[in-house]
């Protein structure tokens, strides 16, 4: 168009998705997926990067394809991302119960039980799951 002007913006890379995430904690060490995040969110809070849905999604998925450990690191990034979500602390909660730690799915299901928006029939539902790690709801 005569008297347009045209520029390139430089679009900032997007955080990597839960199967990236896999791939790049399968290279290296959970910290350096952590970092991985907060280097593509800028100015962004990590919790608007990492979308909890997403991750909890795929780490699901991964658990019903018997992939365990890959499932966990799925759900730790949420979980770290999304300190306060109670699903996020849940779902991590059932990665460490996949891979037979008890002691540390406690940690996450007793944020969740301590959350003031905890509801009965939530905590009805839990009631198996929290009698295998010994925690009286």
């Amino acid at each position: 168009m005569e008297g347009s002007n045209i520029r390139h913006l430089e679009a900032g890379s997007a955080p990597p998705s839960p199967p990236e995430v896999v791939v790049l904690a399968s290279e290296g060490s959970l910290d350096t997926v952590k970092s991985t995040p907060l280097q593509d969110c800028e100015e962004q809070p990590v919790s608007k990067c990492v979308d909890a849905n997403a991750f909890n999604f795929y780490g699901y998925d991964l658990l019903g394809k018997q992939r365990a450990k890959d499932a966990l690191v799925v759900f730790e990034i949420a979980a770290w991302a999304h300190p306060t979500l109670a699903n996020a602390q849940d779902s991590l909660a059932d990665g460490y119960l996949a891979i037979g730690d008890k002691e540390k799915a406690r940690k996450p299901f007793s944020r969740r039980l301590n959350s003031p928006r905890q509801t009965q029939r939530w905590m009805r539902k839990q009631k198996p799951r929290l009698s295998q790690m010994n925690i009286n709801a």
